[in-house]
């Protein structure tokens, strides 16, 4: 069961994302232990844009190296923690407050790896906890933690599109810009040389018609050749 702002809060962390990884962390023979992994691979099942998928297994730790090396906007962690709430909940949890809940048994704490982390890498932190019901040895996976692992998949799946689409959206208006701006230099050159142009016909000929003529030709063949250019460019 997700926290009622689960996906709203996601979708902001996530607007406007480059390049995001998720570390699934976890023991896949401790039951419920193991939702970490799971989400790990229900994400890359689903071939998620813009998401490089990390087994991070119960030493997380050991791929602090591949993940400078994706050098993400945002880092995803996943990982079973007992938080006092029913079998299958899920939360945000704020990297400030990690010392607060109890995750399943890792060689390292979590906030040692993300102060790590974060002394090579300025990205967004995400930090996901799913409440097990068993981390017996050998048990199987939990029902609850069944559908809270499709749950939490899905949102990210839906929130990485979406945020990818948000930052796609506004580098294609910032590139539209660029080129409107790149337009309107090249039709004030045009303009200019052929007004330039009129008016030394102006001054030597003495001939005010022939120098407007000239210069609105001029201004035209100008104008009509960089914008085809551009429009070409374009293309």
């Amino acid at each position: 069961m997700q926290s009622p702002d689960l996906r709203t809060a996601l979708q902001i962390k996530l607007k406007n994302i480059s390049r995001a990884a998720l570390i699934g962390v976890g023991a896949e023979l401790k039951g419920d232990d193991a939702a970490g992994l799971l989400v790990a691979q229900r994400l890359k099942d689903k071939r998620t844009p813009h998401l490089e998928v990390i087994f991070g297994g119960t030493a997380p730790e050991n791929f602090t190296g591949e993940i400078r090396k994706i050098n993400p906007s945002h880092l995803i962690i996943i990982d079973a923690a007992e938080m006092g709430r029913e079998p299958g909940h899920i939360e945000l949890i704020d990297k400030e407050k990690i010392g607060g809940y109890t995750f399943s048994t890792h060689s390292l704490p979590l906030k040692i790896m993300i102060d790590y982390i974060l002394n090579d890498i300025q990205c967004e932190i995400i930090i996901i906890g799913i409440e097990p019901k068993t981390m017996k040895f050998g048990g199987q996976v939990s029902s609850e933690i069944e559908d809270a692992v499709d749950e939490v998949a899905s949102i990210i799946h839906d929130s990485l599109k979406s945020g990818a689409s948000s930052a796609k959206i506004g580098q294609v208006q910032k590139e539209d810009f660029m080129r409107a701006a790149g337009i309107g230099v090249e039709i004030a050159a045009a303009t200019f040389l052929g007004a330039f142009i009129g008016y030394q016909i102006d001054l030597r000929l003495n001939s005010a018609p022939i120098g407007l003529a000239v210069g609105a030709i001029t201004g035209a063949v100008a104008g009509l050749w960089n914008a085809a250019r551009i429009g070409l460019s374009i293309k």
